[in-house]
């Protein structure tokens, strides 16, 4: 090990990717590149009226690619020993005999059907519901750990592609998640048949469970799709842990990235699993990844017992987020989405009004700038309006603007402002969303603290937690426990670069390793009295509109649930 060896951790999101070059022994960032995905931000082979979004390959080489000549020109590359791969999930791709993307060869340049579908393409909700339907028939019984199975996810996509049929479907010998094959591509592997698969996503996304021995049972899988029982045959009958060194970095993109011979690959995982790491998370505690919507990670300690079926709240697995821990994954669909609309209804009038007004002055230009700056100073500025303010009457709303996803799943669930009066104004709105953000984060503990999963602390990663001290407040308040906040502001390629660390096996021990690296904590912001008691309050009014409007269960509104703070 030398004194100035460093490590990246390459974190490939929904628009971008992003590389952090880490020094190990200073635990410092060296240096940060970003690029975005080309064809994507064109919004090409997507269409949102069918939910349908597709990346092609070419978009995360050509970016990634393009970080390392930003990160040449001021750090010397000579020096990065290992890499790790994080990605969003579930974002599944078919891939041929040799594990090439279907969408890389010639024939099926154009055809999104043979890219990644996206975590966020949607459009195998019907194919969900047969798996869910299967699910519960019993006789692959894994409610104990496994949520409600999504149409975001890996067996729901696949089954999809054959339902549609085609080409593609023909041409896929198997299919992999993103973070698995960017390994595999910078390893120069040739054999789909070999490819080590992400312990993250195949206990959360691909229903691996070493309790329930293991992947889904072929002829289960046979009875929704051949397809799907010709996908699980080239599947390894367990996954690697992230940090498992992979072997390294061929000749090919030694070159192309500008590394030294023997950079060592590390196993990938999920990004806001990633981003947990590189949060420092511990068993006991949650880290939550705050963005337009939420992501809960958390390591209980033990399964209890008497634990109920989670499928209405969260999935657990082995080895994932923490190898040699449970990892439990939750979140809400919701949460910047839930301002960033907002803001949209208020910048209204720019374009519908004004932009015709100031034509004279400037017209589209003016009214871009006019926007950009608006866009910038509303949230902060209605937030310095609700913090001057006495105590008065609020609305309460409903956060579920992008559906529902925990507690108790409901993609055709909908958000709801009620209470207004002729008084309510921009600001008082303003609180009803921030209190409906914070109080989903509420009821999704208070269902974990019922069902035997106590969370002690929680650490908040992301920009919105960064930006917003009442936003970090209220969380305290609503969960009843200290809230950090991680100043790192690439948590996933920080955890991705942890993972590179452990790969390398030079830097200490994995456990050395996490807590060594691991993200700085901001500040910290404690539960108050009089924020508690409040929170306490509109917990009540929420679940109330939530069944009012059909939405939830009555039996929400049972006993109260547990104190989390008790």
């Amino acid at each position: 090990m030398a004194a100035d060896d460093l490590v990246a951790g390459i974190d490939f999101g929904s628009d971008s990717v992003r590389v952090v070059l880490l020094d190990v022994m200073e635990a410092r960032t060296d240096a940060v590149a970003q690029a975005e995905y080309e064809r994507w931000a064109q919004r090409r082979y997507c269409d949102a009226e069918r939910s349908v979004h597709r990346q092609h390959p070419l978009d995360h080489i050509e970016a990634l690619e393009a970080c390392f000549a930003q990160l040449a020109r001021s750090s010397d590359l000579s020096r990065v020993r290992a890499l790790a791969v994080d990605s969003t999930g579930s974002t599944p791709a078919p891939v041929d005999a040799e594990g090439r993307v279907l969408a890389l060869r010639p024939e099926f340049a154009e055809d999104p059907g043979a890219m990644f579908w996206l975590w966020k393409d949607q459009s195998a909700e019907a194919e969900a519901a047969e798996i869910n339907d299967l699910l519960d028939s019993g006789r692959f019984d894994v409610s104990r750990t496994q949520g409600e199975y999504s149409s975001e996810w890996w067996w729901a996509k696949i089954l999809r592609a054959e339902r549609l049929g085609g080409a593609v479907s023909r041409a896929a010998v198997s299919w992999i998640e993103h973070a698995d094959w960017v390994a595999h591509l910078l390893s120069g592997g040739t054999d789909a048949a070999i490819i080590p698969r992400s312990a993250c996503a195949y206990g959360h996304k691909v229903l691996y469970s070493a309790a329930h021995g293991g992947l889904p049972p072929r002829a289960l899988l046979t009875e929704l799709s051949p397809g799907l029982a010709r996908v699980l045959d080239t599947l390894p009958a367990k996954p690697v842990a992230a940090g498992s060194p992979l072997g390294t970095v061929c000749a090919e993109w030694s070159g192309r990235l500008g590394l030294t011979d023997g950079v060592v690959i590390g196993a990938g995982s999920l990004d806001a699993h990633a981003a947990a790491v590189g949060a420092g998370i511990r068993p006991g505690e949650m880290v939550k990844v705050i963005g337009t919507s939420t992501v809960d990670l958390f390591l209980p300690r033990a399964l209890p017992e008497e634990i109920e079926p989670l499928r209405s709240l969260c999935n657990i697995a082995e080895d994932t987020i923490v190898p040699g821990h449970l990892g439990g994954e939750t979140s809400q669909a919701a949460f910047g989405d839930l301002f960033s609309w907002y803001a949209g209804i208020l910048r209204w009038p720019l374009r519908a009004v004004l932009e015709t007004e100031l034509a004279d002055s400037g017209g589209a230009p003016l009214i871009d700038r006019l926007e950009e700056r608006f866009l910038g100073a509303v949230l902060p500025a209605l937030e310095r309006t609700i913090r001057e303010r006495t105590e008065r009457s609020t609305p309460i709303a409903l956060d579920w603007v992008n559906g529902r996803r925990y507690p108790f799943p409901d993609s055709s669930a909908r958000g709801a402002i009620a209470g207004i009066g002729v008084g309510t104004d921009a600001a008082d709105i303003y609180l009803a969303l921030l209190d409906a953000a914070v109080l989903g984060s509420r009821s999704i503990q208070d269902q974990l603290l019922a069902a035997g999963i106590p969370v002690h602390a929680v650490t908040l990663v992301g920009g919105i937690a960064q930006r917003s001290e009442l936003i970090c407040q209220m969380l305290a308040d609503a969960l009843g426990v200290e809230v950090a906040v991680a100043e790192e502001s690439q948590a996933s390629a920080r955890g991705a670069a942890i993972h590179a660390a452990i790969a390398a096996g030079t830097f200490g021990t994995p456990e050395e390793v996490r807590s060594s690296l691991a993200a700085r904590v901001s500040r910290t912001f404690a539960p108050t009295p009089e924020g508690r008691a409040r929170m306490n309050a509109r917990i009540g009014e929420y679940l109330r509109l939530g069944v009012g409007t059909g939405q939830l269960p009555l039996s929400v509104l049972g006993s109260p649930a547990p104190e989390a703070d008790a």
